[in-house]
């Protein structure tokens, strides 16, 4: 892959042999990280959100104090919350998720989904390889009931998991 940089003009060569780096299972979803903030002088992150097929997977509420969240829905079916609006999304429709609001997100129906994130600034990628690296893929059984793993992922990236909205 290879991005300009408006600010320098700089082509920037992203190497995608090494996969395994950038691909994360967490709850069910597999995140692959296309575009990591140290390629971008830290300006914005992008990954990719593979929901498979079956049952309606979810991303629970929570907010970010440092990034602002950009979706694209490239694939399937989804409904949004953002603050206490509802939405539903479908390919080719763009959501903004501004940083300190509540949102969630969940793959609705048995087909497959598949969202592109752009996170800014960046950084929040940095979330999903901490806890690949912690074998937390299930951060819904084991992760949101371990006080300490919430408190130092708060505290790490700026979110704020297990609100109510």
């Amino acid at each position: 892959m290879v991005v300009n940089s408006d600010d320098s003009n700089i082509n920037i060569n992203i190497n995608n042999s090494d996969t395994n780096s950038h691909q994360h299972t967490i709850d069910g979803i597999n995140f692959r990280i296309i575009l990591p903030g140290e390629h971008t002088e830290g300006k914005y992150s992008i990954l990719e959100a593979y929901f498979p097929p079956g049952s309606e997977t979810e991303v629970p509420p929570h907010l970010h104090s440092n990034e602002t969240l950009i979706i694209y829905v490239m694939e399937g079916k989804f409904s949004f919350i953002y603050g206490k609006e509802a939405k539903k999304g479908s390919p080719g429709m763009l959501f903004k998720f501004e940083k300190g609001t509540v949102h969630s997100y969940k793959k609705i129906g048995q087909e497959y989904g598949n969202l592109l994130l752009i996170y800014v600034p960046a950084g929040f990628e940095n979330f999903f390889r901490d806890l690949s690296k912690s074998h937390m893929e299930n951060l819904k059984k084991f992760g949101m009931n371990d006080q300490i793993m919430v408190q130092l992922l708060e505290k790490n990236y700026g979110v704020r998991m297990r609100l109510n909205s």
